[in-house]
């Protein structure tokens, strides 16, 4: 088993920071949640200072504001390119693991649950569609 730590709590920092307090702790592997500003940050600098530390890396998709089983149309295609564009972050950082949140209700669609859930569905097979094509996926 490997002592894992998310950047969750450090949302507020660099991920380079991030990386540099998680080594000094001796955890072996990281989590970067890519979410808010950590989005923009410089992935291929990143990688250096990864790579510098030897850590393990999971990536954790954004998940404030998605919602991949939504009723509107543009909000789930956005959540899903936005889950899309992750993963090839995953692939780039050869992550041990990917991890993704599936939909939820809204208030809206607790009055479709079943339409809601057909969404949910549809989503993850067009994600685990998207993870085989980007090689994520592996055996």
């Amino acid at each position: 088993m490997k002592l894992a730590v998310s950047s969750l709590a450090y949302m507020k920092r660099s991920y380079t920071e991030f990386i540099i307090l998680a080594e000094k702790m001796d955890f072996e592997s990281v989590e970067l949640i890519l979410d808010g500003h950590h989005m923009k940050e410089n992935f291929e600098k990143l990688g250096e200072v990864i790579d510098s530390y030897s850590l393990d890396v999971s990536i954790h998709t954004p998940f404030s504001d998605q919602n991949i089983a939504s009723l509107n149309t543009r909000i789930r295609s956005d959540s899903l390119e936005q889950i899309k564009s992750a993963m090839e972050v995953a692939v780039d950082f050869e992550a041990d693991t990917f991890t993704f949140h599936s939909g939820r209700l809204s208030p809206y669609s607790l009055l479709y649950e079943d339409k809601a859930w057909d969404m949910n569905v549809e989503s993850i097979r067009h994600l685990y569609s998207d993870a085989w094509n980007l090689d994520l996926m592996y055996v």
